[in-house]
């Protein structure tokens, strides 16, 4: 065993790319305390876009620094059923008046997408040698497509929770689904989307 970790006090030490999971992860519990103690329906979930920009650059820094350990990829993961399962369910249940069938559709949603989740900690990524591949449909995609269907259902024309009781279930199939997704290795790209979604969130709590 290293010194370090015989002169450690915790059962855990923290690198540089597991405090951005941190961060992530605090990220995403604001998100919940604004819309659980706020009316903050909107900028609660623009919060989860920061969250996700985070949850980019952990990975990020931990490859590019070789911190990649089986301890960050669980850290990550579990960081991930908060932002990308938990809370934007809670999101849409709050915002669509509660619906029992919604629940149902949740926890379809939920279960799927911990099975991704735990598929991915068992064998990560593919790689062909060209690219890096997910199996499954990464979780992540789900916090756009909710957060689009926000947006739709506000400005355009009323869809929830209908629309979700559709788009859900397909992402759920698609969590679990195996076909390879090619991972974005595009920093600016996710940067972009991410802030463009979460400014016309908030935009949207004074409309």
């Amino acid at each position: 065993m290293s010194n370090a970790s015989n002169t450690n006090r915790y059962i855990f030490n923290l690198n540089k790319a597991d405090y951005l999971t941190l961060l992530s992860l605090i990220t995403g519990f604001l998100a919940i305390f604004l819309l659980v103690f706020t009316e903050y329906i909107f900028a609660s979930f623009a919060l989860l876009f920061y969250a996700m920009i985070l949850d980019a650059m952990d990975g990020y820094i931990a490859r590019k620094n070789n911190l990649v350990r089986n301890f960050g990829i669980a850290f990550d993961s579990f960081v991930d059923t908060v932002n990308y399962l938990i809370a934007p369910c809670i999101v849409l249940f709050v915002h669509t008046g509660k619906n029992p069938i919604s629940l149902i559709v949740f926890f379809v949603y939920f279960t799927t997408g911990i099975i991704r989740l735990s598929v991915f900690n068992n064998i990560q990524f593919i790689d062909d040698e060209t690219s890096l591949y997910y199996l499954g449909l990464p979780v992540f995609w789900s916090l756009h497509v909710s957060g689009i269907l926000l947006i739709i259902d506000t400005v355009l024309i009323p869809i929830l929770p209908f629309a979700s009781w559709i788009i859900l279930p397909i992402l759920s199939y698609l969590f679990v689904y195996k076909r390879k997704w090619k991972k974005i290795t595009d920093m600016k790209r996710i940067f972009i989307t991410s802030i463009i979604l979460s400014l016309l969130l908030i935009l949207l709590e004074g409309y």
